[in-house]
């Protein structure tokens, strides 16, 4: 399987984000955050808004921050670990989701 998003695919988020304008999204399997990049420059195109996204695979997440560093993402944050128990976090932290984007295999 393919392990991040087309440039067809990471075009047609952009433009979704960049349109629906939400405050905060939830991406759902970073993998090694190429999609979040799409995501993250629809943000800074809308001049607001966040990314929370969640990975199942803890150890990706020092690669994902560092891919992310490169690719100067600047409105996303990375979580690593059992997804049910971060989307609780989430709720329990009072985040109001606009958008999901659920990207696990």
């Amino acid at each position: 399987g393919k392990s991040s998003m087309s440039f067809s695919w990471g075009n047609i988020l952009f433009h979704l984000v960049k349109s629906w304008q939400p405050e905060t999204i939830l991406e759902i399997g970073t993998c090694i955050g190429i999609s979040s990049a799409y995501v993250d420059a629809a943000l800074h195109a809308n001049n607001k808004g966040e990314l929370i996204s969640l990975e199942r695979c803890d150890a990706l997440v020092p690669f994902i921050n560092q891919n992310w560093k490169v690719l100067g993402v600047k409105h996303a944050q990375v979580r690593g670990g059992d997804i049910t128990q971060l989307l609780n976090e989430i709720i329990d932290e009072g985040h109001v989701i606009d958008m999901v984007f659920d990207d696990e295999n």
